[in-house]
């Protein structure tokens, strides 16, 4: 079983306040921001209610990052470095593209990241793991697992028909 640390952006409780004071849409993207939070917490990463509301699309510039569909176009991103969830950012959607293009290629670490508060969730039992070398847990990610099952070799050859020969 993992412990998942959440370690917040030193600005992220900030812009989450600001959010839910601007206009009733905001406040439903906050809101929602929150439940993703309370199901991270109770649920772990891979609970099927936390699935739902992921990007259609994925998130590809950051490594292990999620970025979720908040109410009205607004979208707040995580990324999970080992058993840390970093809690990144939440906004508009044009204003989270820009920010995953500021930081694509971030490395996150304690030491890097700029928090506000740390916190610990419970016991993941829902994840499955894998052991690394060093011994830190692997979270296998259930929306990644089923993108991967969809994707054919060649499929995957088309695509990337440049870059395999």
């Amino acid at each position: 079983m993992a412990k998942l640390h959440l370690v917040y952006a030193k600005d992220f409780h900030a812009r989450l306040e600001r959010l839910g004071k601007t206009s009733k849409k905001g406040k439903m993207a906050a809101d929602q921001c929150e439940e993703i939070l309370e199901i991270i917490r109770s649920e772990g990463l891979c609970s099927r209610n936390l699935l739902r509301k992921r990007t259609k699309r994925g998130e590809y510039r950051l490594k292990n990052c999620s970025k979720y569909t908040l109410a009205n176009g607004y979208r707040f991103i995580t990324v999970l470095r080992e058993a840390v969830l970093y809690i990144c950012f939440i906004g508009t959607h044009d204003e989270a593209d820009k920010w995953l293009e500021q930081h694509k290629s971030c490395i996150f670490t304690r030491e890097t990241f700029s928090t506000s508060r740390e916190e610990w969730c419970g016991d993941d039992s829902r994840c499955q793991e894998d052991e690394q070398q060093s011994g830190e847990p692997v979270f296998i990610d259930e929306y990644e697992k089923r993108l991967q099952a969809r994707l054919s070799d060649d499929v995957l050859r088309s695509v990337f028909s440049g870059l395999a020969k």
